[in-house]
């Protein structure tokens, strides 16, 4: 039986210019080129052409390290994560909840924080965030999300 689940945290919903994100993702090579996987992943993008693939589908068994949900947005949270320190987790979304994908810093308990998340307040990490919604070249806005799908 399908469950519906909602994951709510300040952050944004997941741009989908593809040729900004292939640019964000070149300038955060030595970030996001940590594994074997993510090397071949990287210079298997660097030949992407939309004619032969979507990227969506390209990066779609690619797992975010903090929330394990796969996808495009994985990447990007992984990167801002490492760069961070800041567990960001990619939430897929879901079409069938009318919810888009987004990366977010979900709620949690307070003692579930490490240092530096728990060092955050709204003014700082909005401007972590819109450094990168920037640097995606997305016309969003960090904001306070809560995104729907089925388990």
């Amino acid at each position: 039986m399908m469950m519906p689940v909602i994951a709510y945290g300040y952050g944004f919903k997941q741009p989908y210019n593809e040729k900004n994100i292939i640019d964000f993702i070149k300038s955060h090579k030595n970030t996001f080129c940590r594994t074997e996987e993510e090397v071949s992943l990287f210079n298997a993008m660097l030949e992407y052409t939309a004619e032969e693939y979507d990227l969506e589908d390209f990066f779609c068994g690619y797992r975010c390290e903090n929330s394990g949900m796969e996808g495009l947005g994985a990447v990007i949270s992984n990167i801002m994560s490492r760069e961070t320190g800041i567990r960001f987790f990619y939430q897929a979304g879901d079409s069938d909840c009318n919810s888009d994908a987004a990366i977010i810093l979900p709620d949690k308990s307070p003692w579930a924080y490490n240092d530096i998340e728990k060092q955050q307040t709204e003014e700082s990490l909005s401007a972590i965030l819109n450094q990168y919604i920037n640097e995606l070249g997305a016309d969003i806005e960090s904001e306070y999300l809560a995104i729907e799908y089925m388990v």
